[in-house]
């Protein structure tokens, strides 16, 4: 299970250099927004997705075909099993990748101050999640109210349905327990075969990947660059033939199956306009370590003396 986050707000050249990889029906989209932020974190967001895409399939990102139909979620037309989603929020985009299971991901930036908490929380969480916030002191209800909102929104997204689904028809736990789906009301699902994982991208932001089954989980920071013009060859020559883009990519294509249990492990690592280098961290979960998460802060320098 491979999470990668990357930053929305570019400069003028990575927004056009980004712009050009996108599909037609995407620039259309980006040019429809009334204000200019805006537009140009679409941009940002749908760039770095068929980037890091495109570093899997080996493929030119603008050659990537995804289906979007309204309503239904994102896939790829020619490769199947490699299943995605992207979210964003704010300045802040996360991208899930897996290989032969289905995978949501959700981002929130948690809002401070945020005097709706309440009222939000009474209109879509389920009476089960809605006891255990209000359990909590009012200071900590904030933080716990996103995170448990990205839970339930990475198991929509996940599942694929989030537009048919009721949000009160599946419980997940809510802070300080750690994150888990509860029950599914319905037979279509069984709570058991999910997993979700809080993640950590960014101070001040609430995310959580969703994923069928267990999985290692394998975190990096995507840094967009201009490879377009004289560098595109250079580029795809480096992502294409290195050792690192067969050991940090092609590994999810190696598992044939999950292994047991789930190991969240922390990943430090800074790519340039496409995923090709890595360095494997050693603290994880198990040593109080989240993904994305330093041990001096979220905006730690990566090991290329990046803002990582």
């Amino acid at each position: 299970m491979h999470v990668w986050r990357f930053p929305l707000d570019v400069h003028d050249a990575q927004s056009d250099d980004l712009a050009l990889d996108l599909s037609t029906e995407e620039r259309d989209r980006a040019a429809r927004f009334s204000f200019e932020r805006d537009r140009r974190r679409y941009i940002a967001a749908h760039g770095a997705l068929r980037r890091i895409l495109g570093s899997y399939l080996s493929e030119l990102p603008a050659a990537i075909l995804i289906a979007a139909e309204p309503g239904a979620k994102p896939r790829l037309l020619a490769h199947a099993d490699l299943r995605f989603n992207l979210a964003h929020s704010a300045n802040l985009g996360l991208v899930a990748v897996a290989r032969g299971r289905e995978v949501g991901v959700d981002v929130e930036r948690a809002r401070d101050p945020f005097d709706g908490v309440d009222a939000l929380a009474a209109s879509c969480l389920s009476d089960e999640e809605l006891v255990a916030l209000r359990g909590l002191a009012q200071p900590d209800r904030r933080a716990a109210f996103f995170s448990t909102w990205t839970r339930k929104e990475a198991f929509l997204k996940g599942l694929g349905d989030g537009l048919a689904r009721e949000l009160d028809s599946f419980d997940v736990t809510v802070p300080p327990a750690a994150a888990c789906l509860l029950r599914v009301r319905d037979d279509s699902v069984r709570a058991e075969e999910w997993t979700l994982c809080d993640l950590h991208p960014e101070r001040g932001f609430a995310a959580t990947v969703a994923f069928e089954g267990a999985a290692v989980i394998r975190c990096w920071t995507w840094i967009p660059e201009e490879v377009h013009g004289n560098r595109i060859a250079r580029e795809l020559g480096a992502v294409r033939g290195s050792g690192e883009r067969r050991g940090a990519i092609l590994d999810l294509a190696r598992r044939s199956s999950p292994p047991a249990g789930l190991a969240a492990h922390w990943h430090d690592g800074i790519t340039r306009g496409l995923p090709r280098a890595h360095r494997e961290g050693v603290e994880g979960h198990e040593a109080g370590q989240s993904p994305f998460r330093s041990r001096k802060s979220p905006l730690g320098r990566g090991p290329e003396g990046d803002l990582g």
